[in-house]
């Protein structure tokens, strides 16, 4: 592989040798005990006295130039698409689109975790996985997920953060959703409003503007007609139309933008937007 690839590689086995069994994406700052997070982009450090850092913590932050967080999320969600890093995901409104991206995400082994407010969807997808169907028999697919019920979050604050929140509520349901998922959601992780209507900036105030993106969901025409069943009623988008277009909030062009695109490919078509405000406002009208 490349030096990049290998510096990678070598990255995670020594965190996992030095760290005894702490995941690869945390360090020990030797001296004091507290918890240095570097979350694939070298963690923020800043203030932090020299003396008090591990070996491995100087190590990465002398490695900071070649850690950008934007092309770090971009090497994580391809190494989670290979099967070789992990990326912790999390939906929240595992409904009709939430539950159609979920079940490809989870079928494609990225583990995402489903949350929902309906007790009998989520009991269902806890016992029988979530059934996806289609205008084409190619299309239908049932996956094992990991679904909770809105009254279960409290027990991930045991797990790691998450890197990706996709939030897909109703847009009244916009505020109290995020902050829901806030404390759960890593320093550097961002949360993308995967919904109707115009709330980014709504997500943005709750989360922090730096943590938030969007995407627009385009001729997907989903619905949850039954527990744990989604089904799609328009034929795939593929390389003819763009289903999802994921942006920041100011119009920039950002890899982690372009590296959720990717993400969402699970799924069906998507790419990075310039124009998020333009892309909402089109399948308003």
């Amino acid at each position: 592989g490349s030096p990049l690839y290998l510096a990678i590689g070598a990255i995670t086995v020594a965190a996992g040798v030095l760290g005894s069994g702490i995941e690869y994406r945390y360090l020990v700052r030797i001296g004091s005990g507290d918890l240095l997070r570097y979350p694939l982009g070298v963690g923020k450090t800043e203030g932090v006295d020299p003396a008090t850092k591990g070996p491995l913590a100087r190590a990465l932050d002398a490695c900071a130039p070649l850690f950008k967080r934007d092309t770090f999320v971009l090497l994580t969600l391809i190494g989670a698409l290979l099967g070789v890093l992990d990326v912790f995901l999390v939906i929240f409104a595992a409904g009709a689109v939430g539950g159609y991206l979920g079940a490809h995400l989870a079928r494609a082994g990225l583990d995402p975790v489903l949350i929902d407010g309906w007790p009998t969807h989520v009991e269902t997808m806890r016992q029988h996985g979530l059934s996806i169907t289609g205008t084409t028999p190619e299309e239908a697919f049932n996956t094992p997920v990991r679904a909770l019920h809105v009254s279960d979050v409290p027990q991930l604050a045991r797990e790691a953060p998450f890197d990706i929140a996709l939030i897909c509520p109703k847009s009244y349901d916009t505020e109290w959703a995020a902050m829901l998922i806030r404390p759960y959601l890593a320093g550097d992780g961002v949360a993308v409003s995967l919904q109707n209507c115009m709330n980014d900036e709504r997500l943005a105030a709750v989360v922090g503007p730096e943590r938030a993106l969007g995407c627009i969901a385009s001729k997907i025409m989903v619905d949850l007609h039954a527990p744990g069943r989604v089904h799609r009623g328009v034929a795939k988008g593929g390389r003819d139309y763009t289903i999802f277009r994921v942006g920041e909030l100011d119009g920039r062009e950002s890899e982690r933008a372009r590296s959720i695109a990717r993400l969402l490919e699970t799924a069906d078509s998507a790419k990075m937007t310039t124009n998020l405000r333009g892309e909402r406002w089109s399948k308003l009208v």
